[in-house]
């Protein structure tokens, strides 16, 4: 079961409150390393009969060439700035082939993506920024750590489809959304959950 959230406002007055509260459950030396992120857009969002929300594993603002973004809202990174990276590319061509069923390997320009990108949902598990590689041990931990504040975020977005971005984040969404780390794995490939279905698949720079 899902945390009950208050029915009055937007979606994004909802993740606002929700941040509020999240951000504060951390050490003051930490919140400045914290990353909002979820509907990019929520006119947008909310237009679309399938609402997507990729789950992705951490940010990359540490120890690397986006230093200067360290603690940025991601929403504004994908919708208005734009940084053109591999993630963000990927994701826009998994949302034409999701949304309006592109069948043709695009290769989408930064300006491109952010248009694809303001009609989606995206957040990682984990909101304290990370660096290029991944550390799967302090993402499941921080991950664990907050799993109530994830599926409250869950919530407050409402997709109708999940796509998990890697097996990690697979792993570590279904084991949060069931509140359970030894409940088994669905034989299934696309598996429901409430009112919306999970859809595995790779990490985004892997087209």
């Amino acid at each position: 079961m899902f945390a009950q959230t208050h029915s009055r406002g937007t979606r994004s007055d909802k993740l606002k409150g929700l941040f509020a509260e999240w951000l504060k459950s951390y050490p003051a030396t930490h919140q400045g390393h914290f990353h909002k992120d979820g509907i990019v857009n929520e006119v947008r969002y909310r237009r679309e009969a399938t609402r997507i929300l990729y789950v992705a594993l951490e940010p990359n603002s540490r120890d690397g060439r986006y230093n200067k973004y360290l603690g940025k809202d991601l929403r504004y990174m994908w919708g208005v700035k734009g940084l053109g990276k591999s993630f963000d590319l990927n994701l826009a061509r998994w949302t034409a082939v999701l949304l309006d069923g592109e069948t043709k390997y695009s290769n989408p320009t930064a300006e491109g993506a952010k248009q694809l990108l303001r009609r989606v949902a995206i957040m990682n598990l984990k909101k304290l920024a990370g660096s290029g590689k991944a550390n799967h041990e302090a993402i499941s931990v921080q991950a664990w750590r907050d799993k109530d504040y994830i599926r409250r975020q869950v919530e407050i977005i409402q997709p109708t489809l999940v796509v998990t971005c890697s097996v990690t984040a697979y792993r570590l969404f279904w084991w949060i959304i069931n509140d359970d780390p030894l409940k088994e794995f669905p034989k299934k490939s696309v598996w429901p959950h409430g009112q919306f279905r999970v859809l595995p698949a790779n990490h985004p720079p892997i087209p």
